[in-house]
């Protein structure tokens, strides 16, 4: 579209992406990070602790309880 820029990736630093998502969206991106090398941490709450994304993270922290609407 007119006006608009191009998207570019910068190269990768060489520390870890922190990934906040959750769901299949976190999924997707952990697994194009793992497959670019990247190491990945994942912060999750309690309540998703057994989520895919935090299984696949190469290290996972959790950052607390989820508020009691949402358990």
């Amino acid at each position: 579209m007119a006006g608009e820029r191009p998207i570019t990736l910068s190269p990768h630093r060489g520390g870890p992406m922190l990934e906040h998502r959750r769901g299949e969206i976190a999924v997707r991106v952990i697994r194009t990070a793992h497959e670019m090398g990247i190491p990945c941490v994942a912060v999750y709450l309690t309540i998703d602790k057994a989520a895919l994304h935090v299984k696949l993270a190469d290290e996972s922290v959790c950052i607390g309880e989820a508020p009691s609407s949402q358990s």
